[in-house]
């Protein structure tokens, strides 16, 4: 079940989970706290004119972000 943080829709995929577990395992808590929030920030504030992450898909934004 995808889970919904201030209303950004976090990804549930095997590609956003292994990213997700591999920075647990070899980062520190205050790393992925930090790329979290740098993913649910990029994702709710588009650039000027472009709508939130239009050209990227949800999985791929949140592992570029971590």
């Amino acid at each position: 079940m995808t889970e919904i943080v201030a209303g950004v829709s976090v990804p549930d995929s095997p590609l956003a989970n292994e990213a997700t577990a591999l920075l647990r395992e070899a980062g520190t808590p205050l790393l992925l706290d930090h790329s979290l929030r740098s993913f649910l920030f990029g994702s709710a504030v588009p650039w000027p004119g472009e709508a939130p992450d239009s050209a990227i898909q949800p999985p791929v934004g949140l592992v570029t972000r971590l």
